[in-house]
């Protein structure tokens, strides 16, 4: 397996399934369709893992989106993530890990983006907690150690896969369960369950797989 596609389809993943916690506007759906297509198409590396039988099941379910089912998704996110300033199952870190204390975690998390040499954009409309950004920042990172493979720099790869460790180790794993618990609850076998469902386990086994790479490589370089 090259290590530099298993981090490009873990950048697509992750890309994917940030999107699909966005506002499900038609057009974004149609991306998401064709994205999910080629995705089920071409597994890659990603088909030889435990998480792969229901990545599968979700790629199947966002390719069969129809357009008519636009409105009704549409009525479900409202439903789920903004009827209420603080919604019913609220997408950002902070309410899961410290509700009284947001501030603290939102300013935790854009310290992790300042490590990573981000600064979250003045005229981003999500705070830098919620799950879409999060999900992003790891397809940042990822397409990060996928080019320092390619260019053949271990250490830099290496650097990368600590980064993508910390992230889900000590934020994002950390209140993903308890967020999809709770969308299991209000939506029960709708499409937002599945997909924060699949984000959940994905996370926790992409921590494994890290995790499990990056010590790979600190024992090699102290042959």
């Amino acid at each position: 397996m090259r290590l530099a596609d298993l981090a490009r389809y873990r950048q697509a993943a992750y890309r994917l399934l940030g999107e699909a916690l966005r506002h499900p506007e038609s057009e974004r759906l149609a991306t998401l369709r064709v994205v999910a297509e080629e995705l089920r198409e071409r597994p890659g590396p990603l088909a030889g893992l435990a998480v792969f039988p229901q990545w599968l099941e979700l790629l199947r379910g966002v390719v069969e989106l129809a357009d008519g089912a636009a409105p009704g998704l549409d009525e479900t996110y409202v439903r789920l993530f903004v009827v209420s300033p603080d919604g019913i199952c609220p997408p950002v870190g902070s309410h899961y890990l410290a509700p009284d204390a947001p501030a603290s975690v939102m300013a935790e998390i854009e310290g992790e983006y300042a490590r990573a040499g981000l600064v979250l954009s003045a005229e981003a409309t999500e705070p830098p907690d919620h799950i879409a950004v999060a999900l992003d920042f790891m397809a940042y990172l990822c397409a990060a150690e996928a080019d320092s493979w390619g260019q053949k720099a271990p250490a830099e790869a290496a650097t990368q896969l600590d980064l993508e460790a910390r992230f889900l180790e000590r934020y994002l794993c950390r209140w993903l369960p308890a967020f999809a618990e709770l969308i299991a609850n209000c939506d029960a076998d709708g499409f937002y369950a599945r997909v924060t469902e699949a984000t959940r386990n994905f996370a926790a086994h992409d921590l494994e797989i890290v995790t499990a790479l990056a010590a790979r490589f600190r024992g090699e370089e102290a042959r």
